[in-house]
C-alpha cells in the first residue's frame, strides 16, 4: 500500500538533530513490555511483544506501576507500554498513563535522568501535544523526546485494544527482524486489512534502528 509511508514527526529541528546524534553502533537491544490495568488485551499484548523478540534480552511486567516504568527507562533500550492514556489540552504536563498505582503524569517524567532509546506507547492520545507560550509543544511524547529518547511511537487519537495489540505485535516483529522504527510502523499498518479498526499511531523523533543503541 502507498498509504502508509516511512516517516517521523519531530517537535523541532533541534530535537530531531539531537536524537540523530545519540545513536552509535553496539549491541542487540534490551526490551521490556509493561501493561497497565483496565485493558482487556494489555497482558496478551505484552506477551506477544516479548515473543516477537525471542532470543533478545526481553522482560515483561503486568500490573505495572510508575516505578516499573521509570526504572525501565534507565535499564532497557526499548520500552513498550500498554495502558490507558489521556491528554490534557489545557494542562498538557498533566497528560497521563494509567498504571497499577495510579496515573503517571508527563511532568513526573521530567525529573528522569535516563531515557530509553525507543519508547512505544500503546495508548490513546499519548502522542498528542498542546502548544504553550513560546511555541513549545507539550505532552507525554514531547517530554520523552526532551529527556533524550530517540523515537516515540504513540497514539494521536482513540484506539481500540484490538487494533493497538495487532499493530504493536506486527511492529515489534518488524523491529526484531531489523527494520527501523518508522519503516516498522509503516509496514505494520500496511499489512492490516482495509476494514480493520483504525490504529492512529505516529512515529515521533528520529527513527531508531534496532541494531544500534545509545553511545556511552
Amino acid at each position: 500500500s502507498d498509504v502508509y509511508k516511512r516517516q517521523v514527526v519531530a517537535p523541532s529541528a533541534t530535537l530531531w538533530l539531537g536524537a540523530r546524534g545519540r545513536q552509535g553502533r553496539v549491541r542487540a537491544p534490551h526490551v521490556v513490555a509493561v501493561a497497565g490495568p483496565g485493558l482487556a488485551r494489555a497482558e496478551d499484548e505484552v506477551r506477544r511483544v516479548r515473543a516477537a523478540w525471542a532470543g533478545a534480552g526481553t522482560a515483561s511486567v503486568t500490573a505495572a506501576t510508575g516505578a516499573h516504568v521509570r526504572e525501565a527507562f534507565g535499564t532497557h533500550d526499548v520500552v513498550h507500554i500498554a495502558a490507558h492514556g489521556t491528554h490534557q489540552p489545557q494542562s498538557p504536563l498533566f497528560s497521563s498513563l494509567r498504571l497499577a498505582d495510579g496515573p503517571l503524569f508527563a511532568y513526573e517524567l521530567e525529573a528522569e535522568r535516563h531515557a530509553a532509546q525507543c519508547v512505544l506507547v500503546s495508548a490513546c492520545e499519548a502522542g498528542l501535544a498542546s502548544v504553550r507560550p513560546g511555541d513549545q509543544p507539550l505532552g507525554l511524547a514531547s517530554v520523552l523526546l526532551q529527556l533524550g529518547t530517540r523515537t516515540v511511537v504513540a497514539g494521536v487519537a482513540s484506539v481500540s485494544d484490538e487494533a493497538a495489540a495487532d499493530v504493536m505485535e506486527r511492529l515489534h516483529r518488524h523491529l526484531a527482524a531489523g527494520s527501523d522504527a518508522a519503516a516498522a510502523l509503516a509496514a505494520s499498518q500496511a499489512e492490516r486489512d482495509e476494514d480493520c479498526a483504525p490504529a492512529p499511531f505516529v512515529c515521533f523523533g528520529a527513527t531508531w534502528h534496532p541494531r544500534v543503541a545509545q553511545q556511552s
